[in-house]
């Protein structure tokens, strides 16, 4: 039997959606797929399971072709060893939570003394051993999530597909539930791909990232990798970073929109990303003494509190997210339309080739 991998091109045009991405997945790997509204998730995500078809390119996995449209062929849902969670769970409400699980597995044909022991193995190992003989209405929220895991993980889907299934969960519950489904996903032997909008759940669930926009691939690899060099705005603003794009100017030196950047060290090549973590950005009622190489007038713009530090966005040379303490916000007393000064060290500076 061959190893479970994928191997997809998926293109397709769906109203203003043109959707244009290759992917590739080994056994075991956890992929989360991210971008802004509109970009082409669900659509990735529906495609591989079988309720849109393919225009052009093709989908296999574990060297059987499920969707290939140049040679007529194409699997039905039904036909593909898929599960799909979304972020209502859909429980049957008549059902018990055990015979819910195990409805995949009946469906097929299997004994329903099978397919509740198959199904019993699923919620024990999600810790709900003790729910199986309720009704989904006597479950919390993260419960009910993790009953219609276990329901897709009953079937032993080659494909695990997760649409926002954290969405729809109170901050408690959801984090929780995130634990549990991470230890859950990383003893599955099969390929997860998990749509999501929460840098949380990609940073913390998957082993590597995968960024659209426009149904385009802008950027793929290790969630390490996305880190160290994102490669566009929304990307950094996913992992928690300011991005600039520059033209290099001298060994030090990077120019963005007429604004000289420093950082100790400027790659060759003309083209240059820059990226500046918020917590590295100090502000100033009045420009500072011995001010460091970088400093520019700033206005303020929104503010957001995040437990003892303050998110503030800011409007200048060019957009900056600064993160503060809250005593910074009393002290500077901060607001928006307020004018003041921000400083980046160079040494806190991170130029990489575009």
């Amino acid at each position: 039997m061959a190893a479970l991998s994928l191997d997809a091109d998926l293109r397709l045009t769906r109203g203003l959606l043109r959707l244009d991405v290759g992917l590739s997945a080994q056994p075991g790997q956890i992929m989360a797929v991210l971008g802004p509204n509109g970009s082409g998730k669900t659509t990735l995500l529906h495609t591989l399971a079988g309720l849109i078809r393919l225009q052009h390119g093709q989908i296999q996995v574990a060297g059987s072709v499920w969707d290939k449209p140049a040679e007529n062929l194409w699997r039905t849902p039904e036909q593909r060893r898929t599960g799909l969670v979304l972020a209502d769970h859909l429980l049957f409400p008549h059902l018990s939570v055990i015979d819910n699980v195990g409805f995949g597995q009946r469906s097929r044909g299997v004994s329903r003394a099978h397919a509740r022991a198959r199904a019993r193995l699923e919620l024990e190992a999600l810790g709900l051993g003790d729910r199986l003989d309720v009704r989904p209405r006597e479950l919390s929220s993260g419960q009910a999530q993790r009953v219609a895991l276990a329901r897709a993980l009953a079937t032993d889907p080659a494909l695990l597909l997760l649409d926002e299934p954290l969405s729809a969960l109170d901050p408690t519950t959801r984090a929780q539930t995130r634990a549990d489904l991470g230890v859950r996903l990383r003893a599955f032997d099969g390929i997860t791909i998990l749509v999501t909008h929460d840098p949380l759940d990609a940073l913390s669930l998957a082993d590597r990232l995968l960024f659209i926009e426009a149904g385009r691939l802008v950027q793929e690899g290790t969630p390490q990798e996305v880190i160290a060099r994102p490669r566009d705005a929304y990307v950094a603003h996913v992992v928690g970073l300011n991005f600039l794009r520059g033209q290099r100017v001298s060994g030090q030196e990077v120019d963005v929109g007429g604004t000289t950047v420093v950082t100790p060290e400027v790659p060759g090549g003309a083209a240059v990303c820059v990226t500046i973590a918020p917590s590295a950005v100090a502000l100033y009622r009045a420009r500072p003494y011995g001010s460091p190489r970088n400093t520019w007038p700033v206005t303020v713009g929104d503010i957001q509190l995040i437990g003892q530090t303050a998110r503030v966005s800011l409007a200048g040379p060019f957009p900056l997210v600064a993160e503060v303490t809250i005593a910074a916000v009393a002290d500077l007393r901060l607001g928006a339309g307020q004018e003041l000064w921000a400083t980046v060290k160079a040494t806190e500076v991170h130029a990489y080739p575009a």
